[in-house]
């Protein structure tokens, strides 16, 4: 026997979520409504003549494409189709997520690529190979960001008053642009061991990879997420950079 409190709590959950529940009941339909017109064309074939009409490959024109120093073929592929997952979601993404999203044979590429270069850095500037590769992986999403396809910013370093360089905005937030990869590590190594964020970070005397990144996240020097030294040492460890 449903009882006047449990009536209320059905009523109530519905009043609060009737929108997520009827975005679902619309895909239910639209799927029954596919499946439905599926069936409709198997009992009714074309004609034999707009069937071979249909059959014939279509041609497209083949697309020009401009080699990036981080892209190596390698891009992203994601479905179009629609995830009920979404509706369920809080909204709070961390940076390591785009990194979870790829095949890990593209982040081992990315790491390849730029281990050389995270050494150069670490012998000359003391920061932890295994951080800056880090960082730039989570900043960058392993190449694939906006910043660092368009200006080679692996890092997201953002525009300072300093900065005479170029620059561009990416959703509200002013980054600057390299002419290469390279460049990018190099103001990083720069970015973390001079100016106000160097000091704040030769302060807390940062001696392994792990001190590093709580430093990082106390400097508050990178966008956003308040777990970012978590995040760090996560990556170090799954991907074996220490």
């Amino acid at each position: 026997m449903v009882t006047n409190t449990t009536l209320g709590k059905i009523t109530a959950y519905l009043s609060h979520n009737w929108f997520k529940i009827g975005l679902i009941m619309l895909v239910v339909f639209a799927a029954l409504k596919k499946d439905m017109s599926f069936n409709i064309k198997l009992n009714n074939p074309k004609p034999q003549e707009e069937e071979e009409q249909i059959q014939q490959p279509v041609r497209q024109e083949g697309k020009k494409s401009t080699e990036r120093y981080t892209d190596a073929g390698l891009a992203n592929v994601r479905s179009d189709r629609f995830d009920l997952s979404n509706l369920f979601s809080t909204g709070k993404t961390l940076s390591e997520d785009p990194l979870a999203d790829m095949e890990e044979s593209q982040v081992r590429a990315y790491i390849q690529r730029f281990s050389e270069v995270a050494r150069g850095e670490q012998k000359k500037f003391g920061v932890p190979m295994s951080i800056i590769l880090a960082n730039a992986l989570l900043q960058s999403h392993a190449g694939q960001s906006g910043a660092a396809r368009q200006g080679h910013n692996h890092f997201d370093l953002p525009c300072t008053d300093d900065w005479q360089g170029a620059k561009n905005d990416y959703e509200g937030r002013c980054l600057r642009h390299y002419e290469n990869a390279w460049t990018s590590f190099r103001d990083h190594s720069l970015f973390l061991t001079t100016g106000e964020t160097g000091r704040m970070i030769q302060e807390m005397e940062p001696s392994n990879y792990k001190d590093w990144a709580k430093a990082i996240e106390k400097s508050k020097a990178f966008k956003g997420d308040k777990n970012l030294a978590e995040q760090l040492i996560k990556v170090v460890e799954d991907y074996g950079l220490e």
